[in-house]
Parts: structure tokens; C-alpha cells; sequence
């Protein structure tokens, strides 16, 4: 009886992790299926970020209670795909300076108090920033640094000294520089300082070497193209319509055999 019992339940236990074996297989690529298409996917927030301004992203998500993951050696900030935008603007709405830069809400603490050398540092300050800022949303642009100096006003304008600035520049991977980017950087900071000329701005690259053309007066590459490209028109020589008019020369007078001009007079008068 008890040798009848042990077959039958070594079948039985056979069948158990038969049937166990089975549940496994079939719950492993189930499990694998939701974690690879139903986890959160995390997109850049943030790329090529100093070690200083991934430290203050990460400190405002921590506070915002906003998940992220860093990436590229800690230079990249990462939050789940559908909430990018909402960072963003979490992020702009705080007082975090991306890039370390700061502009005009530097402006938002009262100054007064402050010597108008204090202000006049303040606002140069601020309008670096706030360049710097525009000139990072150029494509291929991966960090920027400008620097203006503004002298300070006189009574005789001819003895003032000119405003000058200096763009340093460093792109992404090992893009190089384009001729007409340049150009447009020198024009975007002379446009925004006033009494500063274009050929007083110079641009530089990551490698200290001067981009910025010697006459930035000159036309750009593409304006360069354009006009060589154009048809060149041929001027039309004085008198050519006379002669498809008249059929004759240029100029002369049709003399009737009598001897009188077209006009009734005669030909010496």
C-alpha cells in the first residue's frame, strides 16, 4: 500500500513543478514586456552642464519633488518624457541660473542704496547674461561667455572711449564655426549695446583662435553666393530705341528731297 502511495505522489509533485516550470516561463517575458514598454521613460532636460549647474538642476528637481536621472557623466539631466516641458517651466519659474547666468532678474532686488557704479556693473552684468542666453539657442553652440566693457559717459563726446565686447564660444562636439553664424553673433551683440560698433566685436572659439572676420562690414558667404550668382543685366546704349524707331542713325535728321526736315524748316536752319 505505502509502495502504491510514493509513485503517486512523486507523479503528483512531478506535475506541480511541471506546472510551475510553465507559470514561470510564461510570466518572464510578461514581466520583461511591462518593464521594458510601461516604465517611465526619461528624456534630456538639460545637456553639456558644468559640474556646479547640474549640482543646482538636481537640488530644485529634489525640492519640485521631480524624478530624474543624470547621464553622460553627470552633464545631462533627465526626467520622464512627458514631464520635460512641465520642468521647464518649474525650473524657469525659480530663481535657479542655467548655465550660471544671470540677466535682468537681477534687477528684482531693490538697489537701492547702491552707487550708480554698483548699477552700472549690475546692468552690465545683467545684458552679458542675458546675450549669453541668446547666443546658447544657436544651434551647435554648447557654452558661451561674453564680456562688454562700457566706459563711462563724459560731457565731450569726442574724448569717450568706445564700448567693445568679446564672445568666447565653445560648440558642440567638433563642429566648427560658420562663417555667417559669426557674423550674425557680432551683429545680435553690436545691435544690443549702444554706441557699439560691429567691428569692435570680437568672437572667439574654445581654442582662443578669432573667428570673427577682419571686416565684418564685408558680405557675408551667403550674400557673397548670392551675388554671384545673379545674371549681370547689360546697360542699353543711348539712342537704341532711336534707331528701332527710325530705322535710322542715331541722332539724325530724316531730309526730305525738297530739302526741308521732317519738321517743315529747311535742313540749314
Amino acid at each position: 500500500m505505502a509502495d502504491t502511495e510514493l509513485p503517486q505522489s512523486q507523479s503528483s509533485w512531478r506535475q506541480w513543478r511541471a506546472v510551475g516550470l510553465i507559470g514561470v516561463a510564461l510570466s518572464a517575458p510578461l514581466a520583461a514586456g511591462y518593464f521594458y514598454f510601461l516604465r517611465p521613460q526619461y528624456a534630456p532636460l538639460f545637456s553639456n552642464l558644468r559640474t556646479e549647474e547640474a549640482a543646482a538642476i538636481v537640488t530644485e528637481l529634489k525640492r519640485q519633488s521631480i524624478p530624474y536621472k543624470l547621464a553622460d557623466g553627470g552633464g545631462a539631466v533627465l526626467v520622464e518624457k512627458t514631464r520635460v516641458d512641465a520642468a521647464r517651466v518649474a525650473l524657469s519659474g525659480s530663481d535657479l541660473s542655467i548655465h550660471g547666468l544671470d540677466g535682468f532678474e537681477l534687477f528684482n532686488d531693490s538697489d537701492m542704496g547702491l552707487t550708480e557704479f554698483a548699477q552700472r556693473i549690475r546692468y552690465q552684468r545683467a545684458l552679458q547674461g542675458e546675450l549669453a542666453r541668446t547666443i546658447l539657442k544657436i544651434d551647435g553652440v554648447a557654452d558661451v561667455r561674453v564680456h562688454i566693457s562700457l566706459p563711462e559717459r563724459t560731457m565731450f563726446e569726442a574724448e569717450a572711449d568706445r564700448p567693445k565686447a568679446a564672445v568666447s564660444l565653445t560648440l558642440r562636439g567638433s563642429g566648427t564655426s560658420n562663417g555667417d553664424q559669426v557674423l550674425g553673433i557680432q551683429r545680435l551683440v553690436a545691435a544690443s549695446v549702444d554706441g557699439l560698433a560691429l567691428a569692435d566685436v570680437v568672437v572667439l572659439d574654445s581654442s582662443g583662435r578669432v573667428i570673427s572676420p577682419a571686416d565684418p562690414s564685408a558680405p557675408s558667404n551667403a550674400v557673397a553666393e548670392a551675388r554671384a550668382a545673379a545674371p549681370v543685366a547689360t546697360p542699353r546704349r543711348d539712342g537704341a530705341g532711336e534707331r528701332e524707331a527710325g530705322g535710322g542713325v542715331a541722332g539724325s535728321k530724316a531730309v526730305s528731297p525738297t530739302g526741308e526736315t521732317a519738321g517743315g524748316r529747311p535742313a540749314g536752319e
